[in-house]
Formats: C-alpha cells, structure tokens, sequence
C-alpha cells in the first residue's frame, strides 16, 4: 500500500495483490462431480470391504440382541421391558430362576423342621401348618392340612423331632407360570432319651422333586415327591418294616413332608 501526502491531504493508493498460482488451483473436492478424478481401484476395494463390514456389524448386533432377549428376559414381558432389562444388565430369567430356587428350599426347610415344643395344647402345631401352608398353593394346602394330623400325632406321642439340611436346590424346568426344582438334603430325627436328652437317628438323605406354580406374581408349591431317599411324605402310607411310631428299619421316617 502506497501513500502520498501533499499539504494537509493525504490520498491512499492499495497496492494490486499478487495472486499465486497455487491460490488459482481448483481442489478435487471443489471441482464439479463429472470433472473429479474418478477413484482408484485400491479406494473401491477399501469402501467395499468397509460397508461389508458395517452390514455384518448389523446383522451381529441384531442377532446378538435376539439371543440375549430370548435367553434373558421372560416371553411374558412387553419388548420395551424386555429390552431396558437387557439395558440395565438385569438378568430377568436368572432372577425369576432364584426366586423358585428359594421357594423350593424354605418349602424343605420348613417341612422337615418341627418337634414337641411346636405343640400348643390341643395337639396340633399350628405354627408349622401356618409356615408350610404359606408356601403352597390352595388346592395343595387343603391337602397338607389333612395329612399333617400324622406329623402332629407321631410328635405328641412318641416325641419325634426332626431337623433338616439343605444342600443342593436345581431349576430343572422353568415356564411362565410353573416351574420345576429338584431338591437334595438330609434330615435327622430325635427321640426322648434320658431325663432332658435326646436320641438322634443317623442322617437320612433325600432328593425331591418339587413343582411350583405362579399365583398372583408369587411363586408356590404345587406338589413335591421323592426322587431318592424316604422320610419326605405325609400321606398316611409306609415302607416295608415301618413301626408303629411312623419310622422305618432304615432309621427314616415316614411323616416329615408331603407330596401330591
């Protein structure tokens, strides 16, 4: 920029900009579509091999997704839970499979634990009725009600006592409203001995097969039998050799639990 100064005037003459050669070159990426270079071979395959890529991408995630949705969250379920259960890392499959899992073990524990001091003056246990009952379904409860009398009768008088173990609780068999968990544990009976002691029996093992159903969003015992092992019915029957105190030659006994 050039500037001349006569008297008190001053007048600005700009100074032509040079233009470069460089700054006339059109870019590739500025050049109109049917003017661009059209790419190399080695560009196509590289653009191929990533848009394969990308549709296999797809296709994974979206299986991946399906299996997950079938093997994770229940059928019952609307998609939309289905898929925030997936979101969230909640295991909807596995969480129902523990709650019959639980179901299963307190309903053991429960039927094979009692003794004389669950009897209240009329003879029965209501305490242990009301314990198992609330695990069972009505139809299945009305039926634990009649055979607990054998249970009640063989405390009050012959001083049964029995505790149990669980060791193992499985989920065979899972549906929407029923399910199916083998049980395996042991109990022990006692018997009055000498002034305050007490006789125990050798531990007798069992394995039972228990079914449960779904009854206004609560998991209950439908029917439970052995599978191995005695000393888990109440049905009034028993083994070959069994005294008149309900126990058997094996050191079992025949009136701790209920089946269907």
């Amino acid at each position: 920029m050039t500037t001349t100064q006569t008297g008190s005037r001053a007048s600005t003459r700009t100074a032509p900009t040079r233009t470069s050669e460089e700054d006339l070159t059109v870019q590739p990426d500025q050049q109109p579509p049917e003017q661009r270079p059209a790419p190399t071979r080695a560009a196509l395959l590289v653009r191929r091999f990533l848009l394969v890529d990308l549709v296999l991408l797809i296709i994974g995630s979206g299986a991946v997704l399906t299996w997950l949705l079938l093997t994770r969250t229940p059928d019952t379920e609307p998609l939309g839970d289905r898929v925030s259960s997936l979101v969230t890392g909640r295991n909807e499959v596995q969480v129902r499979r523990d709650e019959v899992a639980e179901v299963a073990r307190t309903m053991m524990t429960r039927v094979n634990s009692y003794g004389p001091e669950d009897l209240a003056d009329d003879g029965t246990m209501p305490d242990y009725r009301d314990g198992v009952s609330s695990l069972l379904t009505p139809g299945f409860a009305a039926e634990f009600d009649d055979q607990v009398q054998i249970a009640e009768a063989t405390v009050a008088q012959a001083g049964l006592g029995r505790t149990t173990t669980v060791h193992a609780v499985g989920v065979s068999e899972l549906a929407d409203d029923e399910a199916t968990a083998l049980v395996a544990g042991e109990f022990t009976n006692t018997y009055p001995g000498d002034g305050d002691e007490r006789v125990s029996d050798e531990p007798a093992t069992y394995r039972v097969e228990v079914t449960l159903r779904l009854v206004d969003g609560a998991w209950l015992v439908d029917a439970f039998s052995p599978v191995t092992g005695t000393g888990v019915t109440t049905d009034g029957s028993a083994d070959d050799g069994a005294g008149a105190d309900g126990s058997t030659t094996d050191g079992s006994s025949t009136d701790g639990g209920s089946s269907r």
